[in-house]
């Protein structure tokens, strides 16, 4: 049977994975979506690999229109590609000083299911010189930076490249990890011996994936939890959050900035808990599931000036700004206060406009009136959920 476009166990998804082995099985028949950062994601690794071969198997030719023509695609990411591409080629160079016979790749499929079955995975580049492979991994996205140090994603990687060319170059008994992430200035190396990395492998890799292959283990939640499928149903993830939840403090009635450093952290995973709990039932009520005791309504809409410049020569001309203060427009709801809501409608009246506000579940209690869904509601909602 083929592989599937995802692997069960991928690297991608392997810090879930092996700290929480249920969850690739529990995640596995989830409808597979992807998220706009994802998506600018895959298009930035395309314009690096089309970069990067134009070094390594020329002759250049211009990037593809289909990659151009994206909504993603921008100036600004292809400094940053280049950036990448020109400090790997930089390192291929210095290699090639004492070692000219190195090998640089980029994009190989490689397999690590003698570790973790039906495992594999798309490393970004690889070199293999001599005694030496170095894995580099491209990661564009600036909000969480990437730490190689203990990483699986990159480990797997190294792992798949050298069951991959062990039969020609035997020789290899160094691992160098990098991780490259261009848009904060990150990066983050790990070196270890061959004999580190079979040895991690075979302790913590094949037995972590035997369990998370067959759907077994304990659900352990943590910050592996970010991109899980379920992390808003997860039982275990809840109940962590209900023990923050209880959390007791002892006395005095205030807080000392020790306790208070304690908990923060106990704050932050009930927020995110609660914030992914809030998306999930918003995106289940949009779609005509209920929940007992909520109803979807529609949220309060928001007001705003649509030409600020008219707004202000308008107030001006009507004698309402004060000529001692500086002639710059409040927010709408200042100068309400300022004004008074009637005089702000009398003369800009028709320059305010207010938003159709998003949907909202809200206890049943609630005045406003329960929506009416239609079939287009989650279409034109998704992207607000």
């Amino acid at each position: 049977m083929a592989p599937s476009a995802h692997a069960l166990l991928g690297a991608s998804n392997a810090h879930r994975w092996m700290e929480c082995t249920p969850s690739a099985r529990l995640c596995a028949n989830l409808k597979d979506t992807t998220s706009t950062f994802a998506q600018e994601g895959t298009v930035a690794h395309a314009v690096a690999e089309h970069y990067l071969n134009c070094y390594i198997r020329p002759p250049q030719h211009a990037l593809p229109k289909e990659l151009t023509s994206s909504e993603y695609y921008n100036m600004g990411m292809a400094e940053y590609c280049m950036t990448y591409v020109n400090w790997v080629m930089e390192e291929y160079k210095d290699i090639l000083k004492n070692h000219p016979e190195a090998l640089i790749m980029s994009e190989q499929r490689v397999d690590y299911s003698r570790y973790a079955p039906e495992g594999f995975g798309t490393a970004d580049v690889s070199i293999i010189a001599d005694d030496l492979l170095e894995i580099v991994d491209y990661k564009y996205g600036q909000g969480v930076k990437v730490d190689a140090k203990n990483n699986p994603q990159i480990r797997l990687y190294a792992l798949g490249v050298y069951l991959k060319y062990s039969f020609m170059y035997d020789n290899i008994s160094r691992v160098k990890m990098v991780i490259y992430q261009p848009r904060i200035d990150n990066i983050s190396v790990e070196e270890m011996t061959l004999q580190e990395l079979l040895a991690w492998a075979e302790s913590e890799v094949k037995p972590k994936a035997k369990l998370a292959f067959a759907g077994k283990g304990e659900l352990v939640p943590g910050s592996h939890c970010t991109f899980c499928g379920i992390k808003a149903t997860c039982r275990a993830r809840a109940e962590e959050a209900m023990a923050l939840a209880k959390y007791e403090f002892a006395p005095p009635a205030t807080l000392e900035n020790e306790e208070i450093a304690e908990m923060l952290d106990k704050v932050r995973k009930l927020l995110d808990w609660s914030k992914d709990v809030n998306s999930y039932v918003l995106e289940e009520a949009l779609k005509g599931v209920k929940f007992e005791g909520y109803k979807l309504v529609e949220g309060r809409g928001t007001r705003s000036i649509t030409d600020m410049g008219k707004a202000e020569e308008a107030l001006t001309d009507a004698m309402y700004f004060d000529i001692y203060k500086p002639k710059e427009m409040l927010p709408l709801t200042a100068l309400e206060k300022d004004l008074g809501k009637k005089v702000v409608a009398e003369v800009i009246g028709k320059l305010i406009t207010k938003s159709e506000g998003k949907p909202a579940l809200v206890p049943e209690s609630d005045k406003r009136q329960e929506m009416e869904l239609h079939t287009s509601v989650e279409e034109d909602f998704k992207e607000d959920v």
